[in-house]
């Protein structure tokens, strides 16, 4: 996570709430033209310390969003993550897709 993020997390204050592995939703192109199938794993954080910062070669944009406001265009997995969180706080079930 710091190495993406710049944010350092204890293992004990990751909450899994979901997985993504549908590949109707989650196949990525890179840009030499492979595709995979993607798996992802979620987690809620609630505690962290560090600040915000990643490798600018990679990333764009670093910030905070609200969930119901993501920035736009958000990446369509994206999008299905933030609806199984909603599920997830919902039913306080673990959500997988």
């Amino acid at each position: 996570m710091f190495e993406e993020t710049g944010i350092v997390a204890k293992a004990e204050d990751l909450e899994p709430f979901a997985s993504l592995s549908d590949p109707s939703i989650h196949t990525l192109t890179y840009p030499n033209g492979d595709q995979v199938q993607a798996f992802a794993m979620c987690f809620v954080l609630a505690r962290w310390e560090g600040n915000l910062s990643a490798e600018e070669s990679e990333v764009s944009d670093l910030g905070f969003f609200p969930l119901v406001d993501p920035p736009s265009p958000t990446h369509v997995p994206t999008l299905e993550v933030l609806k199984l969180y909603a599920r997830f706080q919902e039913t306080g079930v673990f959500q997988a897709n």
